[in-house]
């Protein structure tokens, strides 16, 4: 799938329909059936590739991929492919792997725990992740995961979480001795709170990520009459300057500022607000303000609104 903007993490009628396939699956694996067995995986392998944005997504197959192997454990010269599933399916299990007992599975008693990267060391294949920006979190396998690794052959569940948000979700298959594979990002919305997230103050000077926003601003309380305000045009910010505010802002007059004070980009409208947790910092993207004004104004409608 190639993103997962706008769909929900977790849908509980769904996880209900995979875990039931998967009881079905083991209850017909155990019984012999392995007719019934194979369309129950089969059905669930599908399902599952199609919903990527499910957080357990990697132990769900994990568990398939050993039903799998234990049905093909009963054939004459199927080993090698059983134990080949059974590789693939401790991958994505992860530390899971040494402590749960999967379907048909004999296992030893745990050894030391696998280290929390899905990393498969020299013998991995190579994988390059771009387009991460400061705040992303990358999820292999549903564990935080580095931006370069090296992962064993089979599938990998691969998630994306941009400002606490699942933004992109996606199955790959690694082939054996399969050459690097990389995968891009989606960009990042330009004027997003993880873009611009790592702005910082230090007395007036507005010190800005590198963004191309193309026009927002930045805020902080100066006393309890006035605000701060600095315009910014990409990773260029103004200074700090104070602006007195209405004792109703939400409801009156926007104030004039001078030509003199502000930067001729000035006439926009502060129509989003997004505050940074504990710096204090409020955050605008600007819109066009479109109206023939004899001066460029600013308007502030408090900082209420705390979201893009």
């Amino acid at each position: 799938m190639p993103g997962t903007a706008g769909l929900s993490e977790y849908d509980p009628a769904l996880v209900d329909e995979l875990e039931g396939l998967l009881e079905k699956a083991r209850l017909a694996s155990g019984a012999g059936d392995e007719t019934a067995a194979l369309a129950h995986i089969q059905s669930l392998d599908r399902t599952l590739r199609a919903h990527a944005e499910l957080p357990q997504a990697a132990w769900l197959m994990a568990e398939r991929l050993h039903i799998e192997a234990y049905l093909l454990e009963r054939h004459a010269g199927q080993q090698s492919r059983a134990e080949e599933l059974r590789r693939a399916a401790r991958a994505l299990e992860g530390q899971r792997a040494q402590v749960y007992r999967p379907a048909g599975e004999e296992r030893a008693p745990p050894g030391p725990p696998l280290p929390p990267d899905p990393t498969a060391g020299d013998a991995g294949a190579p994988v390059r992740v771009s387009g991460l920006v400061r705040g992303d979190v990358l999820e292999w396998n549903g564990r935080p995961s580095r931006a370069r690794l090296r992962v064993r052959p089979g599938p990998h569940h691969v998630r994306l979480l941009r400002g606490g948000q699942l933004a992109w979700a996606q199955w790959i298959d690694i082939a054996a001795g399969a050459p690097e594979t990389r995968l891009r990002m989606p960009a990042a919305d330009p004027c997003s709170l993880p873009v611009l997230g790592s702005t910082r103050v230090t007395g007036s000077r507005v010190l800005a990520a590198a963004t191309r926003c193309e026009r927002w601003a930045v805020a902080r309380p100066h006393g309890a009459a006035a605000i701060e305000i600095a315009l910014c045009a990409g990773a260029r910010c103004g200074n700090l300057q104070r602006w007195p505010v209405p004792s109703d802002a939400s409801s009156a007059p926007a104030g004039t500022v001078s030509e003199r004070s502000w930067p001729i980009w000035a006439p926009y409208a502060l129509v989003g607000a997004a505050a940074l947790a504990g710096t204090g910092i409020v955050l605008w993207r600007l819109g066009v303000f479109d109206r023939d004004a004899p001066e460029p104004r600013v308007m502030f409608s408090g900082p209420a609104a705390l979201s893009f």
